[in-house]
């Protein structure tokens, strides 16, 4: 028993098929890792990618100090797809695209009174994605108070 969580021999295991590289990607070794081994399973939490960049690779909008906020809104079904594509890659926990909802940003737009619609909005669709994926944790995202 290693630290009261598993086998040495599942780590052993799992570190003789990494040094094979088999696995194509670190997400593959991810992957199999929380899949198989109870052990890897008890000690580490797979956090999404960048909801960001994504949203920038998939939508037409362009960046701007909301761009974000402005596709949780006009585009609410594309923030659901970026969140299912990390729950089906392994991740384990969704984070809410609400990094830029803050009251100075949503003030100088003019849209300050959308600030709770906004965040529930971010949390209803991570919160639908982990459900659909049959589990997994939703994380608040919080931007910088003052610029990105």
């Amino acid at each position: 028993m290693l630290n009261g969580r598993g086998s040495g021999h599942e780590f052993r295991e799992l570190h003789n098929l990494v040094e094979k590289n088999e696995f194509g990607s670190w997400q593959g070794i991810c992957h199999l890792a929380v899949s198989r081994f109870s052990a890897v399973k008890q000690m580490i939490t797979i956090l999404d990618g960048g909801m960001g960049q994504e949203l920038i690779a998939r939508s037409a909008a362009q960046p701007t100090p909301l761009w974000a906020t402005k596709v949780l809104s006009d585009e609410p079904e594309l923030v659901r797809a970026v969140h299912d594509g990390f729950f089906a890659a392994g991740a384990m926990v969704a984070t809410t695209n609400s990094y830029a909802i803050h009251h100075e940003r949503l003030i100088a737009a003019g849209l300050d009174d959308l600030f709770e619609p906004f965040h529930r909005a971010a949390c209803e669709i991570a919160c639908a994605s982990r459900d659909a994926a049959g589990g997994g944790r939703v994380a608040g995202a919080i931007g910088p108070l003052i610029g990105s």
